[in-house]
């Protein structure tokens, strides 16, 4: 896609020193939406406060290129505060979108040079892994490291028709039925992770054993208290 860099960002890019080169990072969650940037500080843009990740962010960088199987970033991230990683492992990110911003930072003031330049949109399709490395002899107790890869919006051209079970595509396939609006609210795959591994009993939500019967189960409850085999 074409990008244009304001006056103010030419000026930054031009000048040998006073700025510094920092990653803006928006990602939807089921919980709302995370603001992360790749500065020691918060920093204050388009009216949102991006709070920093408190340790150090391996971004690999996003790069156009015809082969839609490329289309991806990976993202590492090292010594994260442990309130970052606590919304990592209470929401759910698979299939919500994700947006990188290039931004200058401005190394005395502290502010933003308008307008960052967006790097990246797409999809966070990819399980987030958490490692606790833990060393013993380290008077830091060790440290957290957040990886997953974010999948361009350009391969989701190779899914082709099929719906498959995460709530971007489930929303695609509505707008592709010419539903809008709070059509689009339906997030019944919102919650598939959660029933991952989970029995489910028809009938009942616990059957009970039946006392002496051996591995006989009731898998419901009737009227007045019986059970049915």
């Amino acid at each position: 896609m074409t990008r244009t860099l304001t006056s103010g960002m030419q000026t930054a890019v031009a000048a040998e020193r006073g700025y510094d080169i920092i990653h803006l990072i928006q990602m939807e969650s089921s919980g709302g939406t995370l603001r992360i940037a790749t500065s020691a500080q918060d920093i204050s843009w388009s009216g949102q406060t991006w709070a920093a990740v408190g340790g150090h962010l391996q971004y690999g960088g996003s790069q156009e290129t015809g082969d839609l199987k490329a289309q991806g970033v990976p993202v590492a991230l090292s010594g994260v505060d442990g309130s970052i990683v606590s919304l990592v492992l209470n929401n759910f990110f698979r299939g919500y979108e994700v947006i990188v911003y290039r931004a200058l930072l401005n190394s005395a003031a502290g502010t933003i040079v308008a307008d960052p330049l967006e790097e990246f949109r797409g999809y966070q399709n990819t399980a987030y892994t958490v490692t606790d490395d833990q060393q013993a002899e380290s008077m830091g107790g060790g440290s957290v490291s957040v990886k997953t890869r974010w999948v361009s919006r350009l391969a989701a051209f190779q899914q082709g028709g099929p719906v498959l079970t995460n709530l971007h595509s489930h929303r695609d396939m509505l707008r592709r039925g010419g539903l809008t609006g709070t059509d689009l609210t339906d997030a019944f795959f919102k919650f598939l992770p959660a029933l991952v591994n989970k029995p489910i009993y028809w009938g009942t939500a616990s059957p009970a054993r039946v006392p002496g019967g051996g591995d006989s189960i009731y898998v419901g409850r009737g009227e007045g208290g019986r059970g049915e085999k």
